[in-house]
């Protein structure tokens, strides 16, 4: 088990149960699932394993390539994501996470200069993310995401059509 404190952002994607084609958010922690993604296999991994401490169902994964594919396995309510990676950028996940899980939230983290320029872009297309600047405390993250189930119960929890 890693222990090493985390210094990045965290995005979450939404949860797949239910009929077919309706993609539903859970309301409690631990049936939240969130999708850890950072070319840092330390802070991805240290990530999903406080979440899953705290009663989420974290996965992380290396490379926005595996969390595409692992983005259909887990149907993720959360997808946290480091902007800056080798390959596609975490940036481009998330737009094709929010186009193919609209009811996702997503969370952002970074530490490099030239994510102001890749948000400006992605906000020209039509698209706003939250992003949390590196490194960020984990104390924060789990802020973030008890704040997020707690806005989940007060609507009774959320279900859309997949687009």
């Amino acid at each position: 088990m890693l222990t090493r404190s985390l210094p990045g952002f965290i995005l979450l994607v939404g949860d797949a149960s239910g009929p077919a084609g309706v993609v539903r958010m859970a309301a409690d922690a631990e049936m939240l699932r969130v999708l850890v993604v950072d070319d840092d296999t330390v802070i991805a991994d240290s990530l999903a394993v406080i979440l899953n401490a705290n009663g989420y169902h974290a996965r992380a994964v290396h490379s926005a390539e595996e969390a595409l594919e692992e983005s259909v396995l887990l149907a993720p309510d959360v997808l946290i994501t480091d902007v800056v990676m080798t390959g596609i950028s975490g940036i481009d996940l998330a737009i094709h996470i929010s186009n193919t899980v609209p009811t996702c939230k997503i969370i952002l983290f970074s530490g490099q200069v030239q994510t102001a320029n890749l948000l400006e872009q992605a906000e020209e297309r039509g698209y706003r993310f939250e992003l949390l600047q590196k490194p960020v405390h984990p104390q924060v993250l789990l802020q973030r995401l008890n704040e997020y189930v707690a806005s989940l119960k007060e609507l009774g929890g959320l279900e859309m059509l997949e687009g």
